[in-house]
């Protein structure tokens, strides 16, 4: 953990799972979803310094089955998250653990059982962080505190710039981390694919992209908990995120385009292409569009169009036009607005 204090910026990547995308292909070939979990393993990711060298590798701990296993309850199950030396320093050299207890996901975050946590440790097993979503979870705004101890009053809020949808493949996704007197010393950053290679591996799996900026002269533990809290946001919000299935036999795909957020709330928005879907995909983005234009919203607009055409590409051309064609009429910034 002693390398964090030196450290200003890590890149995530996950590892790409293979069994899940084969199992997940195989419940989109026989229309049922819930056999994708049967292939659910646990996640690996490599962690590498701003220089492109190695940092660490962190492998998930949890259960296959039973009620807070994987297969059962992801991507909310138990599960603790082990940061070890690269490789080829040591293959058993424990740095950090973070342990996350199973949680309900998908209801208000009002109550203890429904408020995802996290809980950081060093490599003796002390505990040196705490991370926990407020009270409704940050309302529109995804948010998370983070302090020494459970009780304590946080020394640091980590906020979604996003308001009210997250996730979504076409742009990078930013949480930023404030103390209390609202001075940025951190930021996450959820990164957009940055060729076919990835997008495409992000569309058969969960296997995502993160980068982490600490202010240099934090405190390691702080740093520390702020690296877990990586973590919690990506099996939050960005586990299933893009998940796709195509149905070849109709000509018709689906996908997970984003996340709508309230009051902790998370319930995913689902885009379906082709004929008819992609007639009732093409209205509802119209919709959304006049929705966030009366709000005084226009790059929330543009930003779900993009999401839009970057997920229904199975729509045929006709109506792929009318969505590009309403992007464009939303490419200037309305009138009184800077």
């Amino acid at each position: 953990m002693e390398t964090l204090a030196s450290t200003h910026k890590l890149i995530v990547k996950q590892k790409f799972e293979p069994l899940e995308a084969l199992a997940n292909a195989a419940a989109n070939a026989v229309d049922m979803s819930a056999l994708g979990n049967l292939g659910e393993v646990a996640n690996k990711y490599q962690v590498l310094a701003d220089d492109g060298g190695d940092r660490y590798r962190v492998v998930e701990e949890s259960e296959y089955c039973g009620l807070t296993g994987r297969c059962c309850c992801n991507p909310n199950h138990e599960l603790k998250l082990h940061v070890y030396a690269p490789a080829e320093v040591s293959s058993s050299e424990e740095a950090m653990v973070f342990d996350r207890p199973c949680k309900c996901g998908q209801c208000c975050a009002c109550f203890n059982i429904c408020r995802q946590e996290m809980i950081a440790y060093d490599r003796t097993r002390n505990q040196v962080g705490y991370i926990r979503q407020p009270f409704m979870g940050g309302g529109f705004s995804p948010k998370l505190q983070v302090m020494e101890r459970d009780g304590e009053d946080p020394y640091a809020t980590i906020e979604s710039t996003a308001f009210c949808c997250i996730a979504g493949l076409c742009c990078d996704h930013t949480f930023v981390v404030k103390d209390p007197t609202g001075n940025e010393i951190g930021r996450i950053v959820k990164q957009k694919p940055s060729n076919f290679q990835e997008l495409a591996t992000e569309l058969a799996s969960d296997a995502d992209v993160f980068a982490i900026e600490f202010q240099k002269d934090l405190a390691v533990d702080k740093k520390a908990t702020l690296f877990g809290a990586l973590y919690l946001i990506d099996y939050m919000f960005f586990e299933n995120e893009g998940e796709g299935k195509v149905d070849l036999v109709n000509s018709s795909a689906v996908s997970n385009v984003a996340i709508c957020i309230a009051a902790g709330v998370r319930v995913r928005v689902i885009v379906r292409a082709g004929e008819e879907e992609g007639m009732k995909t093409v209205e509802a983005i119209r919709m959304q569009c006049e929705s966030c234009e009366g709000m005084g919203m226009g790059a929330l607009n543009r930003n779900a169009f993009l999401c839009a055409r970057l997920n229904i590409i199975n729509l045929p051309w006709p109506l792929m036009n009318q969505v590009g064609s309403m992007e464009n009429q939303d490419t200037t910034t309305p009138s009184g607005q800077a």
